[in-house]
C-alpha cells in the first residue's frame, strides 16, 4: 500500500462492525463479524498512521447494557488501540 497517496487519514469505526454475539452494543445487531479482539487490533492499526488527522466512533447504545459491564469493556479496549496515537504524539 503506498502511503503517499493521501496527507491526512480519517478513521470511522462504527461498533456495529464487531460481532453481536460478543458484544452487543450497536443498535442493529450483527453477526459473523469482526470479534471484539479484531476489531480492537485492527482500530489500533488504523490509528497507528502518523497521517491519522480524525478518528469518529459511533453506535455504541449503552441501553443494551444495563449492568454497563460491556461499555466498561470496550472504553478499555479502545483506549489500548489508542495508545499509538499516543506514541505519534510523543515523537512530534
Amino acid at each position: 500500500m503506498s502511503t503517499d497517496r493521501a496527507r491526512a487519514i480519517a478513521v470511522h469505526f462504527d461498533v456495529d462492525v464487531m460481532d453481536s454475539a460478543e458484544i452487543p452494543l450497536a443498535d442493529w445487531p450483527h453477526y459473523d463479524a469482526l470479534s471484539f479482539g479484531d476489531a480492537m487490533r485492527c482500530l489500533s492499526v488504523f490509528v497507528g498512521s502518523p497521517k491519522l488527522a480524525a478518528l469518529v466512533v459511533t453506535e455504541i447504545n449503552p441501553d443494551h447494557d444495563p449492568d454497563g459491564l460491556l461499555v466498561r469493556q470496550f472504553v478499555d479496549a479502545f483506549a489500548g488501540a489508542m495508545r499509538p496515537v499516543a506514541a505519534n504524539a510523543a515523537r512530534r
